[in-house]
């Protein structure tokens, strides 16, 4: 497993969304955009409430768009290996 600082390096995350917790929101942000159900969502993220993970669903600027992109990017050239079905 890689240590989450190598993954934002090589998502190319700078500035304040650069750490663990941009990575994070990069994450919950690349999943609504991508259309994945926000309990779905609430669940890989642990929230304890819908309401929380609603904000993903409202913070989906080009800024924030680009920055998952980038995440998502970075992680299928670290983990060729894994592949989401969405029928699974």
């Amino acid at each position: 497993m890689l240590p989450v600082h190598a993954v934002i390096a090589v998502a190319g995350l700078d500035g304040p969304q650069a750490s663990p917790k941009g990575l994070r929101h990069a994450f919950g942000v690349a999943a609504v955009s991508a259309g994945i159900p926000l309990n779905l969502v609430q669940k890989w993220l642990g929230h304890a409430q819908l309401t929380t993970t609603a904000i993903y669903a409202d913070a989906v600027g080009a800024e924030e768009k680009d920055i998952a992109r980038r995440m998502w990017t970075a992680q299928r050239y670290l983990l060729p290996e894994v592949q989401c079905d969405p029928k699974s």
